[in-house]
C-alpha cells in the first residue's frame, strides 16, 4: 500500500498478477487517476467509469476526450439523481459526442476501466469524479478479466436500464 500525494510516485501495475493498492491525500482526484491511466495505457479505445457524482469539469474534459478521439468509446454510470442534483450537469450530459454513452441508475459504485491494445487498467476506489480533497483508497490492477467483469455489468445495466431502477439513457447502444 502507497499513502500517495503526488501522482509522479504512482506506478501502474504491468501484470495480472501485480496489484497496486493506495491512499490519496491532498488533491489528487479520480479525475486525475484517469488521466495518469490514459497516459499510461497509451492509446484508449475504451474507456468506463461508474459514479455516484460528477463534476462540470471532469464532464467537460470527458467531452474534449470523445472529441480529441472519434474512434474511442466512452461508458458512463452515473447516479439517477444527478439530474435534480446538478442540473447544469444534466444537461450537458444529455448533449455529449456520439462516443459517449451514459446511464443514469441507483448508483454508488466507483470504478475506472480504460483499455488499449496492450493495457486493461482498472481502479476500484472509493471517490468520485468531483473536486474534493477527501483521503481515498484505490485498488489498481491491469487485467483483462476484471475489465471484462466490470464491463460486462456495465453493458447490462445499460442494455436494461429500467430493470435495474435506472431512469435515463443517452448515447449509442
Amino acid at each position: 500500500m502507497l499513502l500517495l500525494s503526488n501522482l509522479d510516485d504512482l506506478i501502474f501495475p504491468c501484470t495480472k498478477k501485480e496489484q497496486t493498492k493506495i491512499v490519496t491525500i491532498k488533491k489528487i482526484t479520480n479525475l486525475s487517476l484517469l488521466l495518469k491511466a490514459i497516459e499510461f495505457a497509451k492509446n484508449p479505445k475504451l474507456i468506463f467509469l461508474s459514479t455516484y457524482n460528477i463534476s462540470k469539469k471532469a464532464l467537460l474534459f470527458f467531452k474534449e476526450l470523445c472529441e480529441e478521439y472519434p474512434a474511442l468509446v466512452f461508458k458512463i454510470i452515473v447516479a439517477y439523481s444527478i439530474a435534480f442534483r446538478n442540473k447544469e450537469v444534466y444537461s450537458i450530459l444529455q448533449k455529449m459526442p456520439e462516443n459517449f454513452e451514459v446511464v443514469g441508475c441507483y448508483n454508488h459504485s466507483k470504478i475506472i476501466g480504460v483499455q488499449s491494445n496492450t493495457q486493461n487498467i482498472v481502479i476500484e476506489g472509493s471517490g468520485n469524479f468531483s473536486y474534493n480533497t477527501n483521503i481515498e483508497q484505490y485498488t489498481i490492477d491491469n487485467d483483462l478479466e476484471l475489465f471484462n467483469f466490470h464491463l460486462k455489468w456495465i453493458k447490462e445495466i445499460k442494455k436494461d436500464v429500467h430493470k435495474y431502477q435506472g431512469h435515463f439513457r443517452y448515447g449509442q447502444s
